[in-house]
C-alpha cells in the first residue's frame, strides 16, 4: 500500500472488483471521521505508543496478506479456475479482515484527535507567548511612559521651584551675616519649607505655620539690620 491506506495504481488494476470496491467502501467509512490526507508516518510513530503500534502494524500486515491473495497474478486474461480462486478468496478477505480494518480505523481516530490536542496546545502555547510578550511590551511602554511623565513633572517643579525662589528673593547674604552656624542651617530648611507653601498656595497666602521659622528669621534679621542703622555688614 501507499501512503495509509492507500493503494498503488498498479495494484489496483490487478485486485478483484469486490476486492477493491470493499476496501474503497472502508476507507470511506474511516475517512468520515479521519481526515486521512492529514495523517503521515510521522505522526502514526509520534501519536501511538509501542505497544499500539505493534498492534496497528499487525491489522496492516493482515490486510495487506489478503489482498494480495486477491490480486491476479497470472496474466491480463487468467483463467476460469483462477477467477474462482481469486474471487473466493475476496469474499474471505472481506471477512477475514473487518476486525483488522475496525482496529486501523480506531488507532488512526487516535492518531488524529491526539495530533490534534497536540496542535491546540501548541496554539494555545503560542497565544500565551504572544500575550506574555504583548504584556511585557505593554509594561515597558507604561514604564517609558511614566519615566517620561516624571521627567516632564520634575522639570516643570524645577522650573516653578526656581521661579519661587526668585520671587522669594530669600536674604541669603544677610542670613549668613546676622544669624549664626546653626540658626542659618534652619533658616535654610524653613525656607525650602516656604517654597513649598508659596508653590501650593501662591504668594499671597504664605502666612502658614510651616513658614513661621522662616518669617521669624527674617524678622531677626531686620530687627539686626535696624539696629545698625541700617548698614549691612560685609561678608569677608
Amino acid at each position: 500500500m501507499a501512503g495509509i491506506l492507500s493503494l498503488k495504481p498498479e495494484d489496483e488494476k490487478r485486485l478483484h472488483p469486490e476486492a477493491l470496491k470493499w476496501f474503497n467502501d472502508q476507507r470511506v467509512t474511516i475517512q468520515r471521521e479521519v481526515p486521512l490526507e492529514e495523517l503521515s508516518d510521522d505522526d502514526l510513530n509520534t501519536f501511538l505508543s509501542d505497544d499500539e503500534k505493534r498492534e496497528f502494524q499487525t491489522s496492516m500486515n493482515e490486510i495487506a496478506k489478503g489482498l494480495a491473495r486477491c490480486i491476479n497474478t497470472g496474466g491480463v486474461s487468467p483463467d476460469l479456475l483462477t477467477n474462482i480462486g481469486i474471487g473466493l478468496n475476496s469474499l474471505q478477505f472481506q471477512v477475514d479482515s473487518l476486525l483488522p480494518m475496525h482496529n486501523i480505523g480506531l488507532f488512526l481516530k487516535k492518531v488524529y484527535e491526539r495530533k490534534r490536542k497536540e496542535q491546540r496546545n501548541q496554539e494555545e502555547e503560542r497565544k500565551r507567548k504572544a500575550e506574555e510578550g504583548q504584556r511585557k511590551r505593554d509594561e515597558e511602554e507604561r514604564r517609558r511612559q511614566e519615566q517620561a511623565e516624571a521627567g516632564r513633572t520634575k522639570k516643570e517643579y524645577d522650573g516653578k521651584w526656581e521661579a519661587a525662589f526668585l520671587t522669594l528673593t530669600p536674604p541669603f547674604d544677610d542670613a549668613k551675616v546676622y544669624l549664626k552656624n546653626e540658626e542659618y542651617r534652619k533658616f535654610r530648611q524653613a525656607l525650602w519649607e516656604t517654597i513649598e507653601v508659596y508653590l501650593k498656595k501662591g504668594e499671597g497666602d504664605v502666612h502658614d505655620h510651616r513658614t513661621f521659622d522662616y518669617r521669624w528669621y527674617l524678622e531677626k534679621m531686620a530687627k539686626t539690620l535696624w539696629m545698625t542703622g541700617g548698614k549691612r555688614k560685609s561678608l569677608s
